[in-house]
């Protein structure tokens, strides 16, 4: 804890050292939440740092930019550019209330704010090597190789140290979040590895105005076939994770200060459309997931001068993971060609950009939980993808599960060996490994060679992203506040969710673009719907709280159509709730319908229906969606079908009767505007489905625990043969564009994308193998019928302009997998084949001798 000098008013202040605040008293106010002295932190009970001491509350306030700090009722803290001018009150009134970590020092009172002019040298969470007897650490010699610092490090531990280094202590917190205990002896302080980055880093808002830049959802990421939107979504994380770290703040819990680990992106496949968490992953397809990990990753870890990445990114769930029934105590059947093809493959492209490490996952895979399967962990990815330095983190509490089935531990000691003896490094959640890990060692169930190499492999990146350099060589060490949903990150975060909604259908009215200045209704449940544009595990706080409310900052689909519908008139009803049989908002909804020019109906599902824990049963809309919608359409208006949801909707008996169908998936904050401005035309930016959206019928041919990819009639766009209701890469335009390609030499291709309609715009160049028929002819297995082997996105595209795409697809793109999971390229005819996703395609053969 960081140590505070309180001195007079008006006395000469210096540059503390490091660690240390001098905290220049102003004096004690009267203060409340009707009429606060300082703004700054609402009327929510002001800022919390943790722990809450006059330092921290001051080191806060001068982390973002305020000159001055106030403490009131021990817990809170509040911010502001200049000193109050009210009258004083006695100081003792402020000494009521002690700070919360620290009962030494008044911290206001009951309406009493205590205000004081900080001047703090607090440095990031966690950071060691600082003062006292570092100098004489050779780990903290920043001259030297990782290597060496790194066995000096482990060479000052105990087996019992390092135990409590890979364990979380409950005594700081949750076991979740997954603290790890200080060695006071070498000056480490604990740590807090797990903090969410999928969507943005799962913190919470710092100040009003001050939170967390927020992303559409992956599945919305991947549609937009964008490799530089990915990277810059990465990059903003890696600044905003620095930001939050460097200013010591929370993840939510105040006691969880934000490290530099950051778990995310999720790319298990979009394999079943019924799945609880398909929200939080990108694709059906594992070279679309891949490379959007493969970019999003290269951002997250982007390096200084001296080589410390801003970040260590962690990939989820290693592997298989797409079922949350009896989740935890499930197991599946997976072959080798399915786990190599399908399973794995993400990972081993998204491993090119050499992440941290994966969290590996609750479920079973041939009788081996994932957090115990050597063969995924040590022989695939340490050893055939030579990541020997992967850090392999549990999912929570996936040790404990270990003691009943599939694996069935015959002890707590058993799983805790299990787990590190197959290449788990860490454990999130339970606790066996600080109860039992120790004496597994001391009996030889577990070699201290291998829990040395677990810890090894966890602070090597801590070694890498600078947690004991000086701060003076960390490049990303003053990155502050300021960057925190920052201009260029909302201007990166609104192009990116332009670039994701999928046009399905628009007939020959030209329904879209909507025209200005109409009587527009909306009707449907998902139009009125604030947090439920939001995928799972998107950063915790997206409004700075009021009253509670985290959302009310988020406009509704609603909202902003009608702040787009310039002279018209806009109503809205939802007409029923996302999942009820309550049908009495129907006369509500159906009269705006009737008496608008046009209707915009917007249905789905929001974290009622899927979420972590809960698959969903069926695929169809919920509750009386179904009767509403086709209430609506047989009215004969003008109607625009937006949906919005994570897993695909199986909307068979609706698709005839819209005019115009819009796939939105999870477009997050900006995500109405961005959605209403595209439906008036005033962009033009859409993506191509990155899933399959199936018929109904698909949830009873396919049971959710069937991990065979080819099983009749298949999974995905690469086996399913049961006529998909839209196709993946599918995606419309409001203009049109043609499509030239030729073949300029071996194994190099141009394709030249014009613009032959009347409105700028963007297209996506899609380019696929399929084996031909005299290899499969030779092979006594199912091969995928084709697979996405290339994209590029081109635009903005004017009107009679064309744009180029240039593609290298050398012979071993053209591989299958084999039945024993090896990449085989077989002699015969191979197609590729050139498309925009509907409309002409080109193709080309080559030959393999």
């Amino acid at each position: 804890m960081a140590t505070a000098l309180l001195v007079a008013a008006g006395l000469a202040l210096s540059q503390p050292p490091v660690g240390t605040c001098v905290l220049e008293t102003i004096g004690c106010f009267a203060d409340s939440a009707a009429a606060r002295v300082f703004p700054t932190g609402g009327a929510e009970g002001g800022l919390a740092p943790y722990p809450f001491t006059l330092d921290t509350c001051g080191s806060t306030c001068q982390k973002l930019g305020y000159a001055f700090a106030g403490a009131e009722n021990g817990n809170e803290c509040y911010c502001a550019d200049a000193a109050p001018t009210g009258a004083k009150q006695p100081v003792g009134e402020c000494q009521a209330s002690k700070c919360a970590q620290n009962a030494s020092q008044g911290c206001g009172g009951p309406d009493r704010l205590f205000v004081f002019k900080p001047t703090c040298n607090i440095p990031p969470s966690f950071h060691g090597c600082l003062g006292g007897n570092a100098a004489s650490f050779k780990f903290c010699d920043a001259s030297l190789s990782v290597e060496e610092r790194l066995d000096d490090f482990v060479g000052r531990l105990t087996v019992a140290q390092k135990v409590s280094l890979i364990t979380p202590a409950s005594s700081l917190g949750d076991t979740c979040a997954t603290h790890t205990v200080g060695i006071p002896e070498i000056g480490l302080t604990q740590y807090l590895w797990l903090t969410e980055a999928n969507s943005g880093v799962a913190g919470t808002c710092i100040a009003p105005g001050v939170c967390i830049t927020t992303w559409a959802g992956p599945a919305n990421l991947a549609a937009s076939f964008n490799r530089t939107s990915w990277r810059q979504k990465g990059e903003i994380t890696g600044v905003e994770m620095r930001a939050l770290h460097n200013a010591n703040w929370h993840r939510g819990d105040p006691q969880s200060i934000i490290g530099l680990s950051g778990f995310g992106p999720n790319i298990n496949i979009a394999r079943d459309p019924r799945w609880g968490r398909i929200s939080e992953v990108p694709s059906e397809d594992p070279y679309l997931a891949g490379t959007y990990a493969f970019h999003m990753v290269s951002g997250m870890q982007k390096q200084d001068d001296k080589g410390h990445p801003m970040m260590a990114a962690y990939l989820k769930h290693y592997a298989a993971y797409s079922v949350e029934t009896n989740r935890g105590r499930d197991n599946y059947e997976i072959s080798l060609r399915d786990f190599m093809e399908t399973y794995l493959a993400q990972y081993e492209r998204a491993f090119k950009a050499n992440p941290t490490g994966v969290m590996c996952s609750y479920n079973g895979e041939n009788g081996h939980p994932s957090c115990a399967n050597g063969w995924m962990l040590n022989t695939v990815l340490r050893g055939q993808w030579n990541q020997s330095n992967a850090h392999i983190t549990t999912d929570c509490g996936a040790v404990e599960l270990f003691l009943g089935p599939p694996l069935n531990a015959p002890s707590q000691q058993a799983a805790a060996a299990w787990a590190i003896n197959n290449g788990t490094d860490l454990e999130m959640g339970s606790t066996i490994w600080g109860a039992k890990l120790t004496g597994a060692v001391n009996d030889n169930v577990v070699s201290e060679a291998t829990l040395t190499a677990a810890v090894k492999r966890g602070y090597r990146t801590h070694f890498v992203f600078g947690r004991f350099d000086p701060l003076s060589e960390i490049g990303w060490a003053t990155i502050g506040t300021d960057q925190l949903n920052s201009t260029d990150s909302q201007r990166a975060s609104f192009e990116a969710v332009l670039q994701s909604f999928v046009l399905l259908k628009n007939d020959h009215t030209r329904t879209l673009p909507l025209k200005k200045g109409a009587k527009i209704a909306v009707i449907g449940p998902m139009g009125q719907q604030r947090y439920g544009l939001m995928s799972d595990y998107a950063p915790g706080q997206t409004c700075f709280p009021r009253n509670g409310d985290y959302a009310y900052c988020i406009p509704t689909i609603a909202e902003e159509i009608a702040a787009a519908n310039e002279g018209g008139v806009t109503v809205g009803s939802a007409g029923c709730d996302v999942n009820s049989t309550v049908t009495s908002g129907f006369p509500l909804a159906l009269a705006q319908a009737r008496a608008s020019d046009v209707v915009v109906l917007v249905v789905g599902i929001n974290q009622s229906i899927e979420y972590e824990t809960h698959d969903r049963p069926d695929t169809a809309l919920p509750g009386v969606q179904p009767e509403l919608a086709e209430l609506v359409l047989a009215l004969g208006k003008p109607t625009v079908m937006v949906m919005v949801n994570g897993g695909v909707l199986a909307i068979d008996n609706l698709i005839a009767g819209p005019n115009a169908i819009v796939e939105a998936f999870k477009p997050a904050t900006r995500g109405a505007e961005a959605l209403a401005k595209t439906l008036f035309g005033t962009h033009n930016r859409w993506g191509k489905l990155p899933v399959t959206i199936y018929p109904h019928s698909f949830i009873s041919q396919n049971p959710m625990t069937n991990f065979d990819m080819a099983l009749p009639p298949g999974r995905t766009y690469k086996y399913y043969t049961g006529g998909a209701l839209f196709e993946f890469g599918f995606g419309l335009s409001y203009t049109n564009f043609s499509l030239t390609c030729t073949r300029v030499s071996a194994g190099n291709y141009g394709c030249t994308v014009k613009n032959v309609g009347d409105m700028v715009g963007d297209e996506i160049v899609q380019v696929y193998h399929s084996a031909g028929a005299s290899v499969r002819a030779n092979l006594n297995y199912t091969v995928p019928m084709k697979s996405l082997v290339e994209f590029e996105r081109l635009g903005p595209i004017e009107p009679g302009q064309s744009m180029v795409a240039n593609f290298s697809i050398p012979d071993e793109t053209l591989t299958v997998i084999d039945l024993n999971g090896r990449p085989q390229l077989f002699p015969g005819a191979h197609n590729l084949i050139f498309t925009r996703g509907h409309g002409a395609v080109t193709n080309f053969t080559v030959t393999i001798n």
